[in-house]
């Protein structure tokens, strides 16, 4: 089962898309954020580890506010920055698109604090990765990952929340890397209006300048008085 029996609140997810990671050196979010490392886990809404973080949310909340836990549930669900999960129609670019990966899918965002070391990073062979392994191409945005991933409940003076901390992320498999195609830049340049003919590189003659060059020295055989030492046409 996904839901870790021995650890409270503990969930593995299996086979999710891996999206704005942060596992090798921690990133502030916004301006003036702490630093923190981070995975954004893409899944389908019919996904067990959906379905099981759904059912322990809200048993948490039950248990921690009791008969005021439908009401504050209700005011974290609507607003996205009170809740570490969300929908897929809530990842939007600056022109008001669905991120890539994520239309008509699900999501978690699992964070982990600086000062509590990296998260620890696994390969298919569920060993520990070592330093030599390529772990910016294992754990690229739009592989296939599982992940280990703890829920806790946030109530301070910032108000009350749903969090998630990031405890451990296993590479998968290689999944197409999200982010568009960059583009031909060779393609869209033009020649600038009354620019220099261009120069071959490294002194040599052109292409055009040889076959001009051949051109002569064609004209000058037929006409007896080809250049000492020229090729036989």
């Amino acid at each position: 089962m996904p839901i870790i029996q021995d650890s409270p609140n503990t969930l593995y997810i299996l086979n999710a898309r891996l999206s704005f990671p942060s596992l090798l050196v921690p990133q502030a979010s916004t301006l003036g954020s702490k630093p923190r490392y981070a995975a954004t886990l893409i899944m389908e809404p019919d996904a067990t580890e959906w379905q099981e973080m759904t059912q322990l949310m809200y048993t948490m909340y039950k248990d921690k506010w009791q008969e005021h836990a439908n009401n504050i549930a209700n005011v974290i669900q609507g607003d996205r920055k009170l809740r570490c999960y969300g929908f897929g129609q809530e990842k939007l670019d600056a022109n008001g698109q669905i991120l890539d990966g994520f239309q008509d899918k699900v999501f978690i965002t699992a964070l982990r604090k600086e000062e509590d070391g990296r998260p620890k990073l696994y390969n298919q062979q569920a060993q520990e990765c070592a330093p030599t392994e390529p772990l910016n191409e294992m754990f690229a945005a739009g592989n296939y990952v599982n992940a280990v991933v703890s829920f806790w409940l946030q109530e301070n003076a910032h108000g009350r929340a749903l969090r998630c901390q990031l405890v451990g992320v296993q590479y998968v498999k290689e999944g197409e890397h999200f982010g568009a195609v960059e583009a031909n830049a060779g393609e869209i340049f033009a020649p600038v209006a009354g620019a220099p003919a261009p120069t071959a590189p490294n002194g040599e003659k052109s292409k055009s300048a040889r076959k001009r060059a051949r051109q002569r020295e064609n004209r000058a055989r037929a006409a007896g008085d080809a250049p000492p030492g020229a090729p036989p046409a």
